[in-house]
């Protein structure tokens, strides 16, 4: 049935600006989404991590076991993206640059969902990380599937790659034209 779908799509005889704006739009809303969801994740991490022991420890102790708490909240990362992020070391946006130059825009979407999710986990028990890397992958994977879904030609899926991370960039700091000018970078 998705196939069918996918060559009454490709069969419309629709024209390249048009393809590409309504993608970009669908896009620009799936990556606006997919920070929400990436926020969420940090503060139910942060919940786990933070707001959980301080109902059974005091303030005094809590401070005292505060290293330990980031420190399981790491471990919890790694162990979380080694699980679920089979396959490729790790995503971040230099490998997004090179998976457009050199493979057509085609990012695994596996690895990277697990190396937000992680990254959300490291930010949330209160590791040093921030959020600008992952909300950008996360966006630009977005952008490639929906490329891949639909079979589109590596220069479509890498401009769409582009718009999601741009829409991410945009909707992680409020900030449009910064995630435009990150996307043509």
């Amino acid at each position: 049935m998705w196939d069918d779908f996918v060559e009454w799509v490709n069969a419309l005889g629709l024209s390249e600006n048009t393809i590409l704006i309504a993608f970009a739009v669908v896009v620009g809303v799936g990556g606006a989404l997919g920070v929400v969801v990436f926020y969420k994740l940090i503060d139910a991490a942060y919940g786990l991590f933070y707001r959980a022991p301080e109902t059974f420890l005091s303030r005094s102790d809590f401070l005292a076991w505060r290293p330990l708490v980031t420190a399981t909240g790491l471990a919890a990362s790694w162990a979380f993206y080694r699980r679920f992020g089979k396959g490729v070391a790790g995503l971040n946006v230099p490998d997004v640059q090179l998976r457009v130059a050199r493979h057509g825009g085609r990012i695994p979407s596996r690895p990277a969902l697990a190396r937000t999710a992680a990254s959300a986990i490291t930010i949330g028990a209160g590791g040093s990380a921030g959020s600008e890397g992952p909300v950008a992958v996360l966006g630009a994977t977005f952008g490639s599937w929906l490329g891949r879904i639909f079979r589109f030609e590596s220069s479509r899926v890498t401009t769409l790659v582009g718009a999601g991370a741009a829409a991410a960039i945009s909707a992680a700091f409020n900030a449009p034209l910064a995630g435009a000018f990150f996307a043509l970078e």
